[in-house]
């Protein structure tokens, strides 16, 4: 695991205002992060708060973070409905170790 990484991720955010939200849950475990979304103004999802689970792999950032809603019920079609997962290419096939938490939830 690359704490150093993650540890540099979040002085970035925390530094860039986090308007995103994201944190590590708790401090000394870095491999379990949260997001809190608003959804967009002048969408369907405007006015709602959404929270993200993050999931940071071991060989982070060779391969890429799990990232799913909580609870899983977001009615969106890069969302899997059973799981909550989030299903975008960065968070497969296309993950490049240039891209960071932040990247991801700006997708």
């Amino acid at each position: 695991m690359n704490n150093s990484r993650l540890l540099k991720e979040w002085k970035q955010l925390i530094k860039s205002g986090n308007k995103y939200n994201i944190t590590p849950i708790t401090d000394e475990d870095l491999t379990h992060w949260q997001c809190i979304l608003q959804g967009p103004n002048k969408s369907l999802y405007q006015g709602f708060n959404f929270t993200l689970k993050i999931l940071i792999p071991i060989d982070y950032p060779m391969s890429p973070p799990q990232v799913k809603f909580i609870p899983n019920t977001m009615p969106h079609p890069n969302v899997d409905w059973n799981t909550g997962v989030l299903c975008l290419d960065v968070l497969k096939n296309m993950w490049s170790p240039i891209f960071n938490l932040q990247y991801i939830v700006e997708c």
